[in-house]
C-alpha cells in the first residue's frame, strides 16, 4: 500500500494548480481557443452536434485528419467556458485532465503492480504534462482517456471494451496509435494460448488495430496539412534535444529491463518507442509530448525501482522535483494567460486614446486577438499581422519572447524606440509596446 506521504503530496500539487487558476484569473489563449469560441462552438449551437461534426469532418479530412470526437469535446468544454467565463473554463479543464492522468496512473498501476501515486509524481515532474492544463483545446487528453481505457479493457480481456475504446481512440487523433502496441502486449500478457477465446480475442485485436492504423494512414496521405509528415524529418528530429532525450531513455531502460522475461514489463518501453516511431517523421517537441507523460512516467518508475529498490534514495528527490516543476509551470502558464486578459482589458482605453491598430507577429495569435478585441472587448481596433519585412507604424505591437516574437527587423533596428504600454512580470511574457522607427523597409 502506498505511503500516505505520496498520496497527500499529489493532492497538494493538484490543489495548488486549481488555486493558481483561481488566483491568476486566466484568459483564453492564442492556440485554438478563439477559433473554437468564434467558429466551431457557434456552428454546433446552430446546427446541432451531429450536423456540425459531419461538417467538421469534411474539413478535417482535407487536412489529413479524422477527429470525430473533437467537436463533442469543444461543445462540452468551450460551451461552459463561453457561458461561465475563462476561469471556470480552465478549472473544468484542469479537473478533467487530472481525472485522465489519475486513470492512466491507475491502469498502469493495475497492470505493472507499481505505485500509482509515485506514477502521478513522475507525471508532475515532466514539464510537458502541464501543456494539457494550459491548452484546453489539445486532443491529447482524449487520446490518453481512450488509451488508458483500452489498456484496462485488454487487461480484463473485455471484447466489448476493446472494440469501443479502440474505435473512440482512433476517432480522437492519430497519436492514439502509440497505445496500440501497448494494448497488444497487455492483452498478450493476460492471455492463455490454450484457451480458444483468448486466441480469438487476440485475432480480433490485431485485425481491428491494423484496420484503424491503415485507415488513419490513408487519411493522412490525402491531406494538405499532413503532407509535411515525411521521412526527411527523421534525422533532424533525432539530432534535436528532444530526440536525444528519448533515445537515451529508451537505450538506458532497455539494458535495465532486458533481464526480465515478463511481457508486461515491456509495455511502457514499447509505448515510448511507439511515440518516437510515430512522431519522428513529424515533430517531437512542445505540447506533442504531453500525450506520452503517463507512459514515460511508468517507464521511469520501473527503472527507478529496479536501479534503486529502496525508495528513500530517490522518492524524496522526485517529490522535490515534482513540486518545483508544478510550481514553475503552473505559475508561468496561467500568468501568461492573465497577461492576455490584462491587454484585452486595456484595449478600450487605448482606443479612447486614439489607437486604431494593433500589430501581432504570429498568424494564429493575430486571429485570436482580433476576435478577443472586437467580439469580447467590443472595440473597433484593427489587428494586422506583422511579418519579418515590416516595421510597425501607427500602432503598438502585441508580442512575447517565445511563441509570438518580434520580427528580426524590429529587434535588430537600433533606430526603433520602444515604449511599453503593458509588460508581463515574466521574462518572456506578453508585452504591448509601441515602436518609433526612423527607417522603413
Amino acid at each position: 500500500m502506498a505511503k500516505p506521504t505520496w498520496r497527500h503530496l499529489v493532492l497538494i500539487l493538484a490543489s495548488g494548480v486549481l488555486l493558481q487558476i483561481i488566483f491568476s484569473q486566466p484568459f483564453f489563449g492564442l492556440m485554438d481557443d478563439a477559433s473554437n469560441l468564434s467558429q466551431l462552438l457557434p456552428k454546433i449551437q446552430k446546427q446541432g452536434l451531429l450536423a456540425a461534426t459531419l461538417d467538421y469532418l469534411k474539413l478535417d479530412l482535407q487536412w489529413g485528419m479524422f477527429r470525430l470526437t473533437y467537436p463533442s469535446m469543444v461543445y462540452f468544454l468551450y460551451g461552459l467556458g463561453a457561458s461561465f467565463g475563462p476561469t471556470v473554463f480552465f478549472l473544468l479543464n484542469a479537473v478533467f485532465v487530472m481525472g485522465i492522468l489519475y486513470l492512466n496512473a491507475h491502469v498502469f498501476s493495475l497492470i505493472l503492480k507499481i505505485d500509482k501515486w509515485l506514477l502521478l509524481l513522475f507525471m508532475a515532474a515532466f514539464p510537458y504534462t502541464f501543456d494539457l492544463f494550459q491548452h484546453p483545446s489539445l486532443q491529447e487528453k482524449m487520446v490518453m482517456l481512450w488509451g488508458a481505457s483500452l489498456l484496462w479493457a485488454c487487461h480484463k480481456k473485455n471484447l466489448t471494451g476493446i472494440i469501443v475504446f479502440a474505435a473512440l481512440g482512433f476517432f480522437s487523433k492519430a497519436s492514439f496509435c502509440i497505445y496500440i502496441p501497448m494494448g497488444f502486449l497487455t492483452l498478450l500478457s493476460a492471455s492463455q494460448f490454450k484457451i480458444k477465446k483468448d486466441k480469438l480475442l487476440l485475432g480480433v485485436y490485431i485485425l481491428a488495430s491494423c484496420s484503424g492504423v491503415l485507415f488513419l494512414a490513408w487519411v493522412a496521405s490525402k491531406g494538405s496539412y499532413t503532407a509535411r509528415y515525411s521521412p526527411q524529418n527523421i534525422l533532424h528530429n533525432l539530432k534535436s534535444l528532444h530526440g536525444i532525450f528519448f533515445l537515451a531513455i529508451l537505450s538506458l531502460s532497455f539494458f535495465i529491463l532486458i533481464r526480465f522475461k515478463k511481457i508486461s514489463q515491456w509495455i511502457p518501453w514499447t509505448g515510448v518507442l511507439s511515440f518516437i516511431v510515430v512522431f519522428l517523421p513529424w515533430h517531437i517537441g512542445a505540447y506533442l509530448q504531453s500525450v506520452i507523460a503517463p507512459t514515460l512516467a511508468a517507464l521511469s518508475l520501473q527503472v527507478a525501482i529496479l536501479v534503486f529498490p529502496k525508495k528513500k534514495y530517490w522518492a524524496s528527490a522526485l517529490g522535490v522535483l515534482a513540486i518545483t516543476v508544478t510550481s514553475y509551470r503552473s505559475y508561468g502558464m496561467f500568468t501568461r494567460l492573465r497577461d492576455i486578459k490584462n491587454i484585452v482589458t486595456l484595449a478600450p482605453t487605448l482606443e479612447q486614446q486614439g489607437v486604431k491598430l494593433i500589430w501581432v507577429p504570429c498568424w494564429e495569435g493575430r486571429g485570436a486577438m482580433e476576435y478577443y478585441l472586437k467580439d469580447l472587448a467590443k472595440t473597433k481596433l484593427e489587428v494586422r499581422f506583422l511579418n519579418e519585412n515590416t516595421l510597425p507604424t501607427a500602432g503598438p505591437v502585441f508580442f512575447d519572447g517565445s511563441m509570438c516574437v518580434l520580427p528580426q527587423a524590429v529587434r535588430l533596428d537600433a533606430q526603433c524606440k520602444k515604449t511599453s504600454l503593458y509588460k508581463s512580470k515574466l521574462r518572456k511574457g506578453y508585452e504591448l509596446a509601441s515602436f518609433e522607427c526612423e527607417k522603413t523597409l
